[in-house]
């Protein structure tokens, strides 16, 4: 399953996160690496909601989706 996103977890790093429907990326190493600029940065608004989205990933890691599974959380988000 491709998936396409744009997370601005590091405002230091410009660089874009190549998804192209080939790459692999680590979403939960991403949110991390954020959480730490975050925090480095005493931002502490993203800090808290990259906190959350990774709790998030973690819980649900290893599931799979279906639109209707992807409609029912985000009704209930």
């Amino acid at each position: 399953m491709g998936m396409s996103m744009q997370i601005p977890v590091n405002a230091g790093d410009t660089t874009p996160l190549d998804i192209n429907g080939t790459e692999r990326i680590d979403f939960l190493q991403v949110a991390q690496t954020g959480i730490g600029d975050a925090h480095l940065r005493q931002d502490s608004v993203t800090e808290k909601m990259l906190v959350s989205a990774l709790a998030t990933m973690r819980r649900h890691q290893g599931e799979t989706s279906s639109p209707t599974t992807l409609d029912r959380f985000i009704k209930t988000a």
